[in-house]
């Protein structure tokens, strides 16, 4: 069931296309070890790559000592932090690998709903698949010393959803708010990537931006007209510039026809 879409539109008369734009997302893992984390995040762009694409992917730092945390995305030989391909409905590899600090088991944490909602989510093992498989959106968790073939890596498959053919009349999914929603981002606290996800229950004008503790906007996440549905949109931590932003707390401002909600993330490096 589609639930969520990036979308950005530059007028009301741009909702009769008979499409709307491609997925636009990340989708953060957060790899801990009780004592260590890192956040690591897949996710599919009209401009990613199955290579290096600047401003999308983040790059890792140089692999650390034998017995210490560890935890990194790779392809074609490269390391990364973040991770994003294009976003075409065809099946996307991902290959994650890690290492608990000696003496410490590792687990995974994600956002189950937030992946049913976005496309088709599975972890393997990084031999052939038979050996382990999950449905991202039936656990939110993963402890990977319960399942040897998972010990120093595991597989992320990702089949974004189709973009949502959108005619006049069409219906939201069923059941939907009654009212405009801006939800918690996921995850907060946050260091590299954070999702947003937000209900427009009818056509009209939304406003997503980022200000900080001063009420200065640091950046405009969405400023679109849009149809009715759910949509996400992630914030990768810097300014309208590209300047990366400080760590902090800052506000997220849903501004629609109905008025303002808001929401408190904390962003830290």
């Amino acid at each position: 069931m589609r639930r969520m879409l990036f979308l950005a539109l530059g007028g009301l008369a741009s909702l009769l296309s008979p499409a709307l734009p491609a997925q636009d997302f990340d989708f953060p893992i957060l790899v801990s070890d009780g004592l260590n984390s890192q956040q690591l995040a897949v996710g599919v762009d009209p401009n990613g790559s199955s290579g290096y694409d600047p401003g999308l992917d983040l790059f890792a730092p140089p692999p650390p000592p034998a017995g210490a945390f560890d935890a990194r995305l790779r392809i074609l030989g490269e390391d990364y932090l973040r991770d994003v391909r294009d976003n075409s409905i065809n099946e996307k590899e991902f290959f994650m690998l890690y290492a608990p600090q000696t003496g410490r088991s590792l687990t995974l944490y994600w956002d189950a709903a937030l992946a049913d909602s976005l496309g088709s989510f599975w972890m393997t093992d990084n031999i052939n698949g038979s050996f382990f498989s999950l449905n991202m959106a039936a656990a939110d968790s993963l402890s990977i010393s319960n399942y040897p073939v998972l010990a120093s890596g595991l597989k992320i498959l990702l089949t974004p959803n189709p973009p949502l053919p959108i005619f006049p009349g069409m219906n939201t999914p069923s059941p939907a708010p009654q009212t405009w929603q801006l939800y918690q981002n996921f995850p907060n606290p946050f260091n590299s990537s954070t999702s947003v996800v937000y209900f427009a229950p009818q056509t009209g004008w939304i406003d997503i931006s980022i200000f900080d503790a001063t009420g200065r906007r640091v950046k405009t996440l969405i400023s679109a007209a849009h149809a009715p549905g759910y949509y996400s949109v992630s914030w990768r931590g810097t300014d309208d510039a590209g300047a990366a932003a400080a760590s902090g707390t800052y506000f997220l401002i849903l501004t629609s026809p109905a008025g303002r909600q808001s929401r408190k993330i904390t962003l830290v490096k």
